[in-house]
């Protein structure tokens, strides 16, 4: 788990994982890191969407949030366009 609040994550995943803190953290080592995960659940960040598709692990099963946008016209044009593949699972 990356995230700017791992000790809410900690509090409020039940599962088990491995959470990644950095004390000062690098935009390009979390992304290198993020990248090489087996399978990404990708927030509606550009960061996020960057990293699921710098993994070029082929078999990868990526979760996307439903709602890129607060506008749905917006929403629209990304769930039709190239950003959001048919592969990736949308909650």
């Amino acid at each position: 788990v990356f995230s700017d609040d791992v000790e809410w994550c900690r509090k409020n995943f039940m599962i088990p994982v491995t959470y990644v803190e950095n004390k000062k953290p690098e935009a390009w080592k979390d992304m290198m890191l993020m990248s090489n995960c087996k399978h990404n659940i990708t927030a509606n960040s550009t960061f996020s969407w960057r990293m699921v598709w710098l993994n070029e692990n082929q078999d990868k099963i990526v979760i996307a949030p439903e709602k890129w946008h607060a506008n749905s016209r917006l929403k629209a044009k990304y769930r039709n366009g190239n950003l959001i593949t048919d592969s990736w699972i949308n909650l």
